[in-house]
């Protein structure tokens, strides 16, 4: 049977970049060393006529069917929108420039070698 020395605990503590104090590392000792007893008790079970499970409990699926319903119209959805072109809800512009006229609802796609072009291909 593996024993853990308090001396691993503590460079594991170290490497984890945990601050412990003397007492926390004399419980953490213990407790590290109890689980590793446990392990070891495991490891002696015989397990070959034990299938692999990826879930100890049966997986169940909890959502709804997705079943098309009645949705509302575009210009219902848009109604309270304070600015639209077309189809389209108009919002602030925050990553770039946009024509001041806003005719252009679509983006202009990345130039090549631009970062988002770069984002696009990565």
């Amino acid at each position: 049977m593996t024993s853990l020395s308090r001396e691993d605990v503590a460079h594991v503590a170290y490497l984890a970049r945990l601050g412990l104090t003397e007492d926390e590392l004399t419980r953490l000792h213990g407790q590290l060393d109890h689980i590793l007893e446990q392990y070891a008790v495991l490891a002696t079970l015989d397990t070959d006529d034990i299938p692999p499970t990826a879930q100890t409990i049966e997986v169940e699926t909890i959502l709804r069917d997705d079943v098309p319903q009645p949705s509302l119209s575009v210009d219902e959805a848009l109604a309270g929108a304070p600015e639209r072109v077309g189809d389209h809800l108009v919002v602030p512009t925050i990553l770039g420039e946009r024509p001041p006229d806003r005719a252009a609802v679509t983006p202009e796609p990345p130039t090549p070698g631009s970062r988002a072009d770069a984002d696009d291909h990565a």
